[in-house]
């Protein structure tokens, strides 16, 4: 299986995340009804524009304001996008059920 690196973890953007009915929900001022799957999920990494976000992108947070001994692209040394990425791996696993 792929995996991808969510990149709203690491964009200013961002403005809020939750579980909603067992599915996680990301909001950003992109997309503020909620990111679609295929950014939240990392297949799509934003950089270009999407269908519906007001000409708004990825803009990544500065290396300076990323914690010391975290890396802003290594999804392996970032423990809250790992739990993230599971509950999405979780979703897809059940929603091909």
């Amino acid at each position: 299986m792929t995996q991808y690196l969510v990149p709203c973890w690491t964009c200013q953007r961002l403005v809020r995340s939750e579980i909603v009915s067992s599915k996680l929900k990301i909001t950003c001022e992109a997309f503020p009804s909620g990111v679609p799957e295929p950014i939240s999920s990392g297949e799509n990494q934003h950089v270009e524009p999407y269908e519906g976000d007001q000409g708004i992108m990825y803009l990544r947070i500065p290396p300076n304001r990323v914690q010391e001994g975290q890396s802003p692209v290594n999804i392996d040394a970032d423990p809250w996008n790992a739990g993230w990425m599971n509950i999405l791996r979780k979703q897809r696993e059940a929603e091909k059920k």
